[in-house]
């Protein structure tokens, strides 16, 4: 999400998308299911997300070590749980 790269998000009734110009990488947001059993490596985690009100949380497990925090090469272990919040702050925009 911190590359200065477009992306695109939609949502159906079970799934939330993510298009990422960067790599033309796809992301899918299960919404309301738990993760599977582990252990499990993707390289962009497994995703899951529930809505509280208007903000989208999304908590992503079963990560490989094989990507970067950043652009300067910082790594992780396959350990990094990430949970993310995406409220709306008007029609055009999100806080993320």
């Amino acid at each position: 999400m911190y590359l200065p790269f477009p992306f695109q998000i939609f949502q159906t009734p079970a799934k939330v998308g993510v298009l990422y110009e960067y790599v033309h990488a796809v992301r899918e947001i299960s919404i309301d299911s738990s993760h599977p059993r582990g252990p499990l490596e993707f390289w962009m985690g497994d995703s899951r997300g529930r809505w509280e009100g208007d903000t989208l949380i999304v908590d992503v497990t079963h990560f490989n070590d094989q990507t970067w925090f950043d652009r300067a090469g910082n790594h992780h272990s396959d350990a990094l749980h990430l949970v993310e919040r995406y409220s709306f702050i008007d029609s055009d925009h999100l806080n993320y």
